[in-house]
């Protein structure tokens, strides 16, 4: 079972809508959707949600959201600090994260897959010593050649048209999300085929 669903992106409000942010923006959006809100945790150095209660999401309760406040390449640190102290394994993480190998508009559900090059999914392999943890792709690679190098457009927000699509986009993205919780599996293998297939 998932007991924490983490977000990656950049702290910093000036790259708060770029592609590289899109973890943020669909942990945001499930959130909200959810009626809480999230508050700082020097202890983490993430955002950690809150319900209305103004009480930490524990355990206890259902799942914990979390959005490292590190920079995306040392996202890690936080994840680490999480799990230790919440006794998280890493087999019960989801971490939702932009993919450049994977078209814009495309969603893909992993699990103990290899980074595809992407260092905030590298941070946490590091600290946790593993890569055995749910991963949500959200996919940002152009349909053309966008003429900027991998850095630069990562860094850049979506394009107006890309901005249209990205409420659908980010619905589908907090519906697999909640599949990943409410769905029974024996095993992660047959959790990831389940949700594909209500998907189709």
């Amino acid at each position: 079972m998932v007991k924490l669903i983490v977000g990656l992106g950049n702290p910093d409000q000036k790259l708060q809508n770029t592609r590289h942010n899109f973890g943020f923006m669909v942990i945001d959006a499930w959130a909200k959707n959810s009626g809480i809100g999230f508050v700082f945790n020097k202890k983490f150095n993430a955002l950690i949600a809150q319900n209305r209660e103004q009480k930490f999401l524990f355990p206890t309760d259902k799942v914990i959201l979390a959005k490292p406040q590190t920079m995306m390449n040392n996202s890690g640190q936080s994840i680490k600090k999480i799990c230790q102290y919440f006794k998280i394994k890493p087999e019960e993480i989801l971490v939702a994260h932009d993919e450049n190998d994977l078209p814009f508009g495309n969603l893909k559900l992993i699990f103990d897959k290899s980074t595809a090059g992407h260092r905030g999914v590298e941070s946490i392999i590091n600290q946790l010593k593993t890569q055995a943890f749910f991963r949500l792709r959200l996919g940002i690679a152009p349909q053309a050649s966008a003429n900027l190098s991998l850095e630069d457009f990562v860094l850049h927000d979506f394009n107006p048209q890309e901005q249209q699509s990205l409420p659908n986009i980010i619905k589908k993205a907090t519906e697999i999300i909640s599949a990943t919780l409410d769905m029974s599996a024996d095993n992660p293998d047959q959790l990831i085929s389940r949700i594909s297939q209500a998907k189709s």
